[in-house]
C-alpha cells in the first residue's frame, strides 16, 4: 500500500470514528431543556388546570384496598422510627364521594370503624386536593419551577402557594385551615398531574407543626379504561416532640359492584 493510500485510509477511519461518536451521543437531560416562554407557561398551566378541575367528575365508581402504615418517632429526630399500626381498609368511591371502611388493624379483623390515627386527616386525593389547589376560590399563586423526569416521563413542575384565608387544608377537624405551598408535577405529553407535594404553613409554636403531604398518581385500569389514580401517599407531622409518618398505599382498583362486596368480606 502506498503512502497516499495509507493517508486516505487514515482519513476514512477518522471520519467513521467521528460519525460513530455522533451517533452514540447521549440524549439531552430533561433538566437541560430551556424553560418555556411565559406565554407557553400560561398555556401549559391552563391545560393542567382543566384536567385537575375535571378529575373527580371523570372518575368511575370503584373500590380499592387502602393500607396505612402508622410510624412514630418518640424522640423526634427522624432516626428512631417504629411501626405502631398497620391498617387495612376498603375505599369505595361512588357518586363522586369516597367512603372508608376499616377491615383489619395489625392483622386482626375490625368490626367497627376504629382507626389508630383517626385524629389526623389526610387530604382527599381523589379530587379534593386538586380542588384545594386549582379552584379559583383558592386564589392560588403559580410559578414555573423546572423540568423533571418521573417514571421516565418528562414532566412540568410548577410551584404554588395558597394563603391561609383561602385554604381548605386542615390537619384535624377542630383546627383552622393552614396556608400551604408545594410543587405539582404534570406529564408533558398529557398534562395529567402525576405528583403533588404540599407543605403546611404552621405557626412555629403550634403543637402540630412540620406538616407535609405528598401523593403519587399512576395510570390504573378500571374496566376497559385507564385513569390516573393515587398509588401512594405520605402524611408527615410533628405533634409536640413526637414525629408521625403515615405511609398510605392504594391497591386492587376494581369497578364498584357486586364483586366488590365479596372483596370487603374476604379473609
Amino acid at each position: 500500500m502506498g503512502i497516499n493510500s495509507k493517508i486516505v485510509l487514515t482519513m476514512l477511519l477518522a471520519v467513521s470514528a467521528g460519525t460513530r461518536a455522533q451517533l452514540v451521543q447521549p440524549a439531552p437531560r430533561v433538566e437541560d431543556y430551556p424553560d418555556p416562554l411565559e406565554a407557553d407557561q400560561r398555556k401549559i398551566l391552563a391545560q393542567i388546570t382543566d384536567h385537575a378541575m375535571k378529575y373527580s367528575s371523570e372518575l368511575p365508581d370503584f373500590t380499592c384496598e387502602e393500607i396505612t402504615r402508622h410510624n412514630v418517632d418518640q424522640k423526634g429526630t427522624g432516626q428512631y422510627w417504629r411501626l405502631t399500626d398497620t391498617v387495612s381498609g376498603e375505599l369505595s368511591y361512588s357518586g363522586h364521594k369516597g367512603v372508608h371502611k376499616v377491615l383489619k388493624v395489625n392483622g386482626k379483623e375490625e368490626t367497627g370503624d376504629r382507626h389508630p390515627r383517626a385524629a389526623f386527616n389526610s387530604p382527599d386525593v381523589f379530587g379534593g386536593l386538586l380542588t384545594w389547589i386549582f379552584d379559583p376560590k383558592s386564589k392560588t399563586s403559580f410559578k414555573w419551577n423546572s423540568w423533571s423526569a418521573l417514571e421516565k416521563r418528562r414532566t412540568y413542575v410548577f410551584a404554588y402557594t395558597v394563603a391561609q384565608e383561602n385554604s381548605q387544608f386542615a390537619v384535624t377537624k377542630a383546627r383552622e385551615p393552614l396556608g400551604f405551598y408545594g410543587n405539582i408535577y404534570a406529564d408533558a405529553e398529557t398534562g395529567q398531574i402525576i405528583r403533588i407535594n404540599l407543605v403546611g404553613q404552621t405557626p412555629a409554636k403550634a403543637t402540630l407543626r412540620d406538616v407535609s403531604f405528598d401523593v403519587d398518581y399512576a395510570l390504573t385500569k378500571i374496566g376497559d379504561k385507564e385513569y390516573p389514580l393515587p398509588a401512594k401517599a405520605n402524611l408527615r407531622l410533628r405533634d409536640a416532640k413526637i414525629l408521625i409518618w403515615d405511609e398510605i398505599e392504594f391497591h386492587h382498583y376494581r369497578q364498584f359492584g357486586a364483586a366488590d362486596e365479596q372483596f370487603s368480606k374476604r379473609p
